[in-house]
């Protein structure tokens, strides 16, 4: 836990951006840094340590907090060496960066740390499924707003990326749950009941809709935009104009068109609550 003054510059539409900054916390990986302004996703910034006046690149992975009129807090890895920028790797040349930009020496991670750090993860707009290693901040980003920013070679372009939803096609195999496994995960009971429902992206916007059904673990609801299975949110359930609300954080774990509609159903999970496969 580490706040450092920064200064960020990127380029966005053509224009030279530029902000001032401050870290939450840092890793050997990277950094929470909190900013006063939206950032383009996956997009290279420079940031310069007002302390030390070093300046590196880093790369802007997620946000690690929802975006509000104040800003938000963004994972960022870095600082990247030529070697990263181009292949899209955190390696130990970067570690060693780092730890001249900060002026802090991270211990060099564990071999079974590093073992477990490997992940098959999903691109939300085609469902390409790849394998990589995660840097500590590209973990922190998937464990609260459940998507990353990085490049889709398929779509040659920036993507969301989330936590594959099958590991392999044959998965896709198995034998439907009984009723018995159904009952056993549904912990807690449904009850229809239409309530009002704040749904806040980590990335962008709001949207006050209703529930279709509600349980002490979640609820479902139905919408035309579209959520990623899971995507990180913040939720007030009941949702009152007149306030004040609650958001407590929570993730999509269902996705089901409406056949004859552009509407989705979507099954919502609290945080800490267990939601195996699509259930909640």
């Amino acid at each position: 836990m580490l706040a450092v003054p920064l200064r960020l510059v990127w380029s966005e539409g053509g224009a030279s951006e530029e902000c001032e900054a401050q870290t939450t916390s840092v890793n050997r990986h990277g950094a929470w840094v909190r900013v006063s302004r939206p950032l383009p996703n996956g997009a290279v910034v420079r940031l310069i340590n007002i302390r030390s006046t070093r300046a590196a690149e880093f790369r802007v992975i997620g946000l690690v907090a929802p975006l509000t009129g104040e800003g938000g807090v963004y994972g960022m890895l870095g600082p990247l060496t030529d070697t990263s920028l181009r292949k899209g790797t955190y390696d130990l040349e970067s570690m060693k960066a780092g730890e001249e930009f900060w002026g802090i020496h991270f211990p060099p991670p564990d071999p079974e740390t590093i073992a477990e750090s490997t992940a098959t993860i999903e691109c939300r707009s085609c469902h390409t499924l790849v394998r990589v290693r995660l840097s500590l901040v590209e973990a922190d980003v998937l464990e609260t707003a459940g998507m990353l920013s990085l490049p889709c070679d398929g779509c040659h372009r920036m993507t969301p990326w989330g936590y594959a939803k099958r590991e392999s096609a044959a998965s896709d195999a198995r034998p439907e749950p009984d009723a018995e496994q159904i009952m056993s995960w549904r912990r807690h009971r449904r009850v229809s009941l239409t309530l009002p429902v704040l749904i806040r992206r980590y990335s962008s916007g709001t949207e006050v809709t209703h529930t279709d059904d509600v349980s002490k673990g979640g609820f479902a609801f139905t919408s035309e935009k579209d959520y990623y299975v899971g995507e990180g949110l913040m939720v007030a359930c009941p949702y009152s104009e007149a306030g004040p609300n609650i958001e407590v954080p929570a993730q999509i774990v269902r996705q089901e068109p409406i056949a004859g509609t552009r509407r989705q159903s979507y099954g919502v999970c609290y945080a800490g609550q267990e939601a195996p496969g699509s259930r909640y």
